[in-house]
């Protein structure tokens, strides 16, 4: 059985054999291949969660990004309806003021 974490893997072995002899820690409970196995499953599930914060952070910066084009988009607007809203009074004044001379 080949595995990702080969190099990893023989380190862990060692390790173990080496605890397993000094006789600090004893696997009595669970074969080798057992603690191996949740050892892959363990650092498949870590990649797996740095992969979907990875991809939960892309999708917030998009998020942010629409947010703030929608922001810009609505004050553009709500400038627009203010320039045309001031060019409507200025010629409403100014048609105010030929009546009044006349």
């Amino acid at each position: 059985m080949q595995s990702k974490f080969a190099s990893t893997d023989l380190k862990f072995l060692e390790g173990t054999y080496f605890w397993i002899r000094s006789g600090i820690e004893r696997r009595t409970s669970r074969s080798l291949s057992e603690c191996l196995q949740s050892r892959w499953r363990e650092k498949e599930r870590e990649e797996e969660e740095k992969e979907e914060k990875k991809n939960n952070n892309n999708s917030n910066k998009k998020k942010k990004k629409k947010r703030k084009k929608k922001k810009k988009k609505k004050k553009k607007k709500k400038k627009k309806k203010k320039k045309k809203k001031k060019e409507k009074k200025k010629k409403r004044n100014v048609c105010l003021e030929t009546l009044q001379s006349k």
